[in-house]
């Protein structure tokens, strides 16, 4: 069952710094409220965010 998870975690998962996803999600104008993350954000996050920032990792 998948569970709500801190933006620590979240970042923790993607292998990056909880600076770099806020630094991503502002950069995608992506807006997160406050508290927890729940699973259907998370996979938002990961689809839209990270997946996207690492086709242009070289």
């Amino acid at each position: 069952m998948t569970q709500l998870k801190t933006r620590q975690q979240i970042a923790d998962e993607m292998g990056i710094s909880r600076k770099t996803l806020y630094r991503w999600l502002k950069k995608k104008e992506i807006k997160l409220s406050t508290g927890l993350i729940c699973p259907h954000m998370q996979k938002f996050i990961k689809e839209n965010l990270f997946l996207n920032e690492s086709q242009n990792v070289p």
